[in-house]
């Protein structure tokens, strides 16, 4: 009896001891096993190894104890993958699976491409998730510094959403103008947008400028805004100066009235002469008056 005693405590201790001690060791070596195929294959991924990246992956997922945020990026880097391989149903299958594990799961900024997030939203309808967006357009734009006065200026910028962007609009303006005038930024590639400042509006006095995006839940970003917009120093051409108006000169200050004024009184002043000589009478004086 004694020794059965002894048997029951010592396979108490060894539970104990396994419990306590051995295996949040061995799980902690799964986590870091798994973190590590998963690092590896988001290196792959970055350097464009698909292939490797996939076999990475694969590896992480038969690591045992792999905690459910850890699965949740498995799954979404096989989505990224298999996006990047054209194979879009696998990648909503995927993120799907990786909203599973995690229903707040996000979208890297650098990895948000329009295939991306059109993917991973039609994962979240199929998985009935809906959630706040909070989340702005990130505008990556580098501002144009100077330009040549009549010449057209293009103005370029990379949008970026968790979502969808909805909306790009460049709005300029002539310097010190009141109004801004508006044109629909078009998409030059999967991010990237621009429009166009006519050259009419590119005058000496400078060019103002701001652009503004909105996402699929009406979150707005701006880079400049209508208050203290983008500024464009401009060379070349005229500066649109006041034209200044000449004060008018009084009559009597221009040179062709006295001009006439002295022809007639010399005029009148030889007739005044000889009016009087008729029938032997004496010569009289004439007297002038001239006023204003």
């Amino acid at each position: 009896m004694k020794n059965m005693n002894s048997l029951t405590s010592f396979s108490m201790l060894i539970v104990a001891v396994y419990t306590f001690v051995l295996s949040p060791l061995l799980i902690s070596d799964c986590w870091a096993e798994s973190d590590k195929y998963l690092e590896n294959a988001i290196k792959n991924y970055d350097r464009r190894n698909y292939n490797d990246a996939l076999d990475e992956l694969r590896q992480a997922l038969r690591v045992s104890g792999a905690k459910d945020k850890d699965l949740a990026e498995i799954h979404k880097y096989f989505g990224y993958i298999y996006i990047a391989l054209e194979q879009l149903n696998k990648a909503i299958d995927e993120f799907v699976i990786a909203l599973y594990y995690d229903p707040n799961l996000q979208i890297e900024q650098k990895y948000s491409s329009t295939r991306v997030l059109d993917a991973f939203n039609r994962a979240r309808e199929e998985a009935g998730i809906t959630l706040e967006d909070g989340m702005s357009p990130v505008i990556n734009h580098l501002p144009v510094k100077n330009a040549v006065a009549g010449g057209g200026i293009e103005i370029r910028a990379t949008i970026t959403d968790n979502r969808r962007v909805t909306s790009t609009k460049l709005y300029y303006r002539k310097k010190n103008q009141t109004e801004f005038n508006v044109a629909a930024m078009g998409k030059l590639g999967e991010n990237d947008y621009s429009a166009k400042i006519p050259g009419k509006f590119v005058v000496p006095d400078g060019v103002e400028y701001f652009i503004e995006a909105v996402d699929a839940s009406a979150n707005r970003s701006t880079k400049g805004t209508s208050d203290t917009p983008l500024a464009i120093r401009v060379e070349g051409g005229v500066l649109q100066q006041p034209v200044a108006v000449p004060a008018a000169v009084p009559l009597y200050k221009k040179w062709w009235v006295w001009a006439i004024a002295g022809g007639t009184v010399g005029v009148v002043a030889i007739a005044a002469s000889s009016g009087g000589g008729g029938g032997g009478g004496g010569g009289g004086n004439g007297t002038i008056t001239i006023s204003w």
